[in-house]
């Protein structure tokens, strides 16, 4: 094996490399739930960004001195985002039929759906816009049994606080010890 050093990158491991974030994608306007907002730190304006095949997006905090700024939480602040189902209304035409037109998107007017992908280094998200997120399910109805040890797993205080946080001082985020939550099966596959 003829290997060189200088064809491996570093891994750093404080990183966050999951993010929760997510865009939906409409007719003239691009929304993102109240995760993106959080994970980019509630900025007032943000830069929207396009690859030049028009198949990744991404969002990234700015200063409103920036000349490409865009309004994005618009002076809500994070306690106007709690809760279900509230989102960040980015509206531009020009933007989405770009998007529309390089992806062939024309015909279709239903909304899309799209996973972000942290980029910290940048204090960016970004959504590539070639994979649709499946359309949402309802949850399913949990029994009495199931909501009853999801009560004694949140009564006994498992939630661990994350050691790595966002920079510039964001909030740390929560996690749930694997092993107080999930029971796994195995099943012998022939």
């Amino acid at each position: 094996m003829n290997a060189n050093l200088y064809d491996f990158r570093v891994v750093n491991p404080t990183l966050r490399t999951f993010s929760a974030a997510e865009a939906r994608i409409a007719h003239s306007s691009i929304r993102f739930n109240n995760l993106s907002a959080a994970e980019l730190g509630y900025p007032e304006m943000v830069r929207l960004l396009i690859s030049s095949d028009a198949t990744t997006l991404a969002i990234q905090a700015c200063d409103k001195e920036d000349s490409c700024a865009v309004p994005f939480m618009a002076g809500r602040t994070a306690e106007d985002l709690k809760g279900q189902k509230k989102w960040t209304t980015v509206t531009n035409r020009m933007l989405m039929h770009i998007i529309r037109t390089k992806l062939c998107w024309e015909s279709v007017k239903t909304p899309r759906r799209f996973y972000g992908v942290p980029w910290p280094e940048q204090c960016a998200i970004i959504f590539d816009l070639t994979k649709v997120a499946p359309p949402r399910t309802r949850t399913p109805n949990l029994s009495a049994e199931d909501m009853l040890r999801a009560y004694e797993v949140a009564e006994k205080g498992s939630l661990l606080p994350v050691t790595t946080a966002w920079p510039n001082g964001r909030m740390p985020f929560a996690t749930v010890p694997p092993s107080s939550v999930i029971e796994a099966q195995y099943v012998a596959v022939n």
